[in-house]
């Protein structure tokens, strides 16, 4: 076996890192992957490494170019932009054991990755540091439980996961919010309905579908919920009627560039489906866009940027892809084309301007308009099926993991997601943060926040800095704020002592400091 260096560790192949298992001369000296990753052209095949399950999870892409990934056989694995694997982990459980990963890995900017596991109960949430050993655990007990929504990260650092199980009066959720240390904030876990799709953050709040039993049929239902586990807002969507079996879901959530929650609704049983847009400030649905039967939406919606509002990009399971601008003022639907096959995931869209999606075992090149480039004469043929959504990491290489187990890695010849696109991929980043891009106000340019739904929020102690570049905020509710027994008490920018920063918030005052005003 090769000695090599791991960590500035020297150590040999194959031995146990915490409970990672360090592959056979993978890892350069410096423990270290080289810092640029190979880009390659359009159609290349990179490498394909072979895992030890079906792989239906979005591929987490660190700024080193590590790609972390699991499996349905609930390993979870990292492996360089080079294809070597760095580590691969399993919890080391006795009675219960996690069954699968189907959730994607989130990561904060420290490198920290976090996972929830499914089918198994109980179920577990992980955090691992980046050489791949257990941070800590979190367990929860849902009756058939399964987490297989991804996590959401906060600016902030506040990790927010979802789930959903059964019960006696249909599904049954559960919200979590926990601290990087692992310690759950006041309040959480919060009570739910199924959640299925994966949640996303706007600031401080963290938007969540949902599903369950409203009388005798199902009912889907967004809401947004900040941090102290109190709703802002709860907007019922589709029901299915009364003594009528029809299996509806949502997509996971996507957030365009004006803020607004853009969402799929999906009725499985007559297979069809529709495109929400709802306002995150006050949870009004601002457009509902019908996209036809016979298909039904996979993954969640991407968006990128349009010369007349924004296109907003799905796939479906029969392998529709389409494109719609609910804003253009004429045709909703930019394309809707037929790809060769059906989809499972969401596409991604680069900065070259094209969208790549998988099909099948073809992989797919498409303009903005709706062209798929250079597929007809040239098709790109796969070894395999794409079960999961597409990433995108530095170099413009395309990730995707298959039916039979395969982390697939393709050049395209772009430098990565298009940074002008509100969401661009899955999980809206390469790190699969699920957060949408911040709403910068005021600054130099005097920008101003959408509405008065929202606030500028200055940084703290910023009072009297000119030209201070704000963040826009959602103006909560003070009646959902909470009723501390003892105020922790913070001072605002206008001298008055507010209760907590959620009274000050719905003040709409940015924050002096902590404590009394005066002290």
């Amino acid at each position: 076996r090769a000695h090599i260096t791991f960590h500035g560790e020297e150590i040999q192949a194959g031995t146990k890192v915490g409970q990672a298992e360090v592959a056979d001369a993978e890892i350069p000296d410096d423990g270290v992957p080289p810092p640029v990753c190979p880009d390659g052209t359009w159609a290349d095949i990179l490498f394909e490494f072979q895992a030890d399950g079906r792989i239906v999870s979005t591929p987490a892409v660190g700024a080193d170019g590590t790609v972390y990934f699991g499996t349905e056989n609930a390993t979870l694995y990292a492996v360089d932009c080079f294809g070597a694997k760095r580590w691969e982990w399993r919890y080391a459980c006795v009675d219960y054991c996690p069954q699968a990963f189907e959730g994607s890995a989130a990561l904060a900017e420290d490198g920290t990755i976090y996972v929830g596991d499914d089918i198994a109960v109980p179920n577990y949430f992980f955090a691992l540091s980046p050489d791949g050993t257990l941070k800590w655990m979190y367990e929860t007990w849902l009756i058939y439980g399964q987490m297989d929504a991804s996590p959401a990260l906060s600016a902030d650092g506040t990790i927010f996961a979802a789930g959903h199980g059964d019960s006696e009066i249909g599904p049954i959720g559960q919200l979590l919010a926990l601290r990087p240390d692992g310690s759950v904030l006041d309040g959480f876990p919060m009570p739910t309905l199924a959640v299925t799709g994966s949640p996303a953050v706007i600031g401080p709040t963290v938007i969540v579908g949902q599903t369950g039993m409203n009388g005798l049929s199902l009912r889907n239902s967004v809401f947004s919920a900040i941090d102290t586990a109190r709703k802002i807002w709860e907007t019922p969507l589709s029901q299915a009627g009364d003594y009528v079996y029809e299996a509806i879901s949502l997509s996971s959530i996507a957030v365009d560039a004006e803020g607004r929650i853009v969402v799929a609704e999906n009725w499985e049983t007559s297979r069809a489906s529709s495109l929400v847009l709802i306002d995150a400030g006050s949870g009004e649905v601002r457009r509902t866009i019908d996209l036809g039967g016979g298909q039904i939406a996979v993954g969640a919606p991407v968006i990128g940027p349009a010369l007349f509002g924004e296109d907003i990009i799905l796939a479906m399971d029969g392998g529709r892809l389409v494109s719609a601008n609910p804003d253009s003022g004429g045709a909703v639907f930019t394309f809707d084309i037929r790809l060769g096959a059906g989809m499972k995931g969401s596409p991604v869209l680069a900065d070259d301007g094209f969208i790549y999606a998988a099909a099948g075992s073809m992989l797919y090149r498409v303009s903005k308009t709706g062209e798929i480039v250079d597929n007809i004469a040239n098709p790109v043929t796969l070894s395999d099926t794409v079960t999961s959504s597409l990433a995108m990491g530095p170099g413009g290489i395309l990730y995707m993991g298959t039916e039979t187990g395969k982390l697939i890695a393709a050049g395209t010849g772009a430098g990565g997601l298009d940074p002008a696109a509100p969401w661009p991929s899955m999980r809206h980043d390469e790190r699969n943060t699920g957060r949408a891009d911040s709403l910068d106000c005021d600054g130099i340019h005097g920008a101003a926040c959408p509405d008065d739904s929202f606030f500028c929020e200055h940084p703290p102690g910023t009072c009297l800095v000119l030209d201070q570049l704000g963040t826009c905020i959602e103006v909560p509710d003070p009646s959902m704020c909470p009723d501390y027994a003892i105020c922790p008490d913070v001072c605002g920018c206008d001298g008055v002592t507010y209760c907590s920063d959620c009274e000050r918030r719905a003040a709409s005052v940015s924050k002096d400091h902590d404590g009394p005003c005066g002290e």
